[in-house]
């Protein structure tokens, strides 16, 4: 040692380099004070630390690219699941309409049936303390003379349709509990000549849906009736010549 002193490092003792300190410009001061203060530090100093910014600059970028797609996927995800939401929904309501229409179907077709028990008469004069129920019965013997004595045991409820009017008489619905006589009636109303004569007339109940149905079958039946083929309903349906006919 010179001069008996202490020994003297080549290197200072700190470097005014921290870690928070990596931007391409402190890289480069700190390369430029590292020359200054240690001239035996290689030249190449600078090629590394800039490379290693570089590095750390492309991770940086690496990292943010990443974090981009992660979020991106993530959107993505959520669509697809709200997508396969959706879809299903759709299924479920498909099926939900089908089976509301099948219901609907059968409870027409139930309807349609339990109508079938029935008739109406109109043109029955309505009076106060009046025994509906045997007037109407009266009625249906001059039709069907030949069932006299049986009709008040199949004659089931009787009774008037819909809210009293003044200066009018409501219809009267008749239902049977013998379908078989409630026929044979609606067969002799068609021709009976007490009916026409009293001003009287018996008619099917029919259900809404019927009655569209015949709205939009009549004008085949009538056409095939012009044409001299027998042509008739039967409940909601329509017949010609013994083939059963269908809405256009």
């Amino acid at each position: 040692m010179p001069n008996g002193g202490p020994e003297q490092s080549e290197f200072p003792s700190s470097l005014p380099l921290s870690p928070a300190a990596s931007s391409p410009v402190a890289i480069s001061s700190a390369a430029n004070h590292v020359r200054s203060e240690c001239p035996a530090v290689p030249d190449n100093l600078t090629t590394m630390l800039s490379e290693f910014s570089a590095l750390r600059q492309l991770l940086n970028e690496r990292a943010d690219a990443m974090e981009t797609l992660v979020n991106q996927n993530s959107v993505v995800i959520a669509e697809l699941k709200a997508e396969e939401r959706v879809e299903e929904l759709e299924t479920q309501t498909t099926a939900s309409k089908k089976t509301t229409a099948d219901l609907g179907s059968s409870i027409s077709l139930l309807e349609s049936y339990s109508r079938r028990w029935n008739l109406i008469l109109h043109g029955l004069e309505e009076r106060d303390r009046q025994d509906v129920r045997q007037e109407a019965i009266q009625v249906l013997q001059r039709v069907l003379p030949e069932a006299r004595d049986k009709l008040p045991d199949v004659v089931d409820t009787v009774h008037r349709l819909g809210a009293r009017r003044p200066n009018s008489s409501r219809s009267v619905i008749i239902q049977f509990s013998l379908r078989l006589y409630r026929d044979a009636i609606w067969r002799a109303a068609k021709q009976s000549t007490f009916l026409s004569s009293n001003n009287l007339k018996l008619t099917e109940d029919l259900s809404s849906a019927d009655r569209e149905r015949r709205r939009q079958l009549w004008p085949l039946v009538e056409s095939a009736r012009k044409n001299n083929k027998l042509a008739f309903f039967k409940g909601g349906r329509a017949f010609v010549d013994g083939t059963e006919i269908f809405p256009p």
